[in-house]
């Protein structure tokens, strides 16, 4: 009984009303529950956060910030976060850490059970713990440009997870596992210097979007037509100088980036056999020509040629591509 009046306590604490606040702790006392050590971790808690975002902040305050926007704790040169960020644990949703000094995975973010939101990108993380897999209400986890090696072989046990971002990391494999997360749709992975693709990428089969990023990629493998369900396909700041046909082959692509490929001249034509494609961005793209053949995509509905060196045509030229695709938003410029 005495543990349901103290999560009751608990939960008045930190609902970000002063009012709550006072009520919880006169209950408290009258009670003989002794609940100032969360309190006094949401003190120290606020005055660690009012350091970080230079913005006075009391309890109240602080608390409904957390719930309304977050926690962001951004840019610092920290190497671990406080323990006093355990009061947070039922309020915080989203946390956005990206851009500090972790060497180690901070352990204080595995007991705020309720996180779905988790951005730790631009960290210098090198493993991870297995107390990860208890934020089994993880939804986006990103972990891009940090030096992880390998994930843990249980990744299953994050349910929830859908989005998982691995960009600039020395990933040596991804846990098929990963194929028996239902809610699982959306990776992201690429590197600066030439590196293998991680083993399994390709079979991740219950894939519907993936984003490959950074010029150390230089071709995308054949084995791509694996991912047949794959819906939404980025490939950004890349050194491809074609696509393999295979391509042609993910018939329930619907979405299909090619911003910033500096070394592709022109559109495989693998492309025109997407027949179901929506989107195409080819922004900032060296296109020679488009194509005739791009009268193939009958269900595009957006074309992107920002910057390409199309925008040189001449106006017949640009009446004549609107002519290929007269149902087709067409950006130019």
């Amino acid at each position: 009984m005495i543990m349901n009046y103290s999560k009751q306590l608990e939960e008045l604490l930190l609902s970000g009303k002063e009012g709550h606040i006072k009520l919880a702790r006169q209950k408290a006392r009258s009670m003989g529950i002794d609940i100032n050590p969360i309190y006094w971790n949401l003190r120290e808690t606020s005055k660690f956060l009012e350091t970080v975002s230079r913005r006075a902040l009391d309890i109240p305050r602080m608390v409904k910030i957390v719930r309304q926007e977050g926690l962001e704790i951004l840019n610092t040169e920290l190497e671990d976060l406080p323990e006093c960020l355990s009061a947070l644990s039922l309020v915080v949703e989203r946390a956005s850490l990206s851009q500090n000094q972790f060497y180690q995975f901070p352990k204080v973010i595995t007991l705020w059970r309720n996180l779905k939101y988790l951005d730790l990108s631009y960290n210098s993380l090198e493993d991870l713990p297995q107390q990860l897999l208890d934020l089994d209400k993880i939804e986006h986890l990103d972990l891009s440009h940090n030096f992880i090696k390998q994930l843990p072989q249980r990744i299953y046990y994050l349910k929830n997870l859908h989005s998982l971002g691995l960009v600039n990391n020395p990933i040596r494999e991804i846990p098929l596992h990963l194929n028996e997360l239902k809610l699982f749709s959306l990776l992201s992975w690429g590197t600066e210097k030439p590196r293998a693709f991680p083993d399994n990428l390709f079979r991740l089969r219950n894939l519907r979007g993936l984003r490959l990023v950074g010029l150390g990629i230089k071709r995308i493998p054949e084995e791509i037509d694996n991912l047949s369900r794959l819906e939404g396909l980025s490939i950004d700041y890349t050194d491809i100088k074609t696509l393999p046909n295979e391509l042609s082959r993910l018939q329930n692509l619907y979405y299909l980036r090619l911003k910033h490929s500096h070394t592709l001249g022109d559109l495989p034509e693998c492309i025109f056999d997407l027949k179901n494609l929506e989107e195409l961005d080819l922004q900032d793209t060296p296109l020679r020509k488009i194509p005739k053949t791009i009268r193939r995509l009958k269900k595009l509905k957006k074309l992107n040629l920002k910057g390409c060196y199309i925008r040189n045509y001449s106006k017949v030229q640009r009446v004549e591509i609107r002519e290929w695709l007269p149902n087709t938003e067409i950006s130019f410029s």
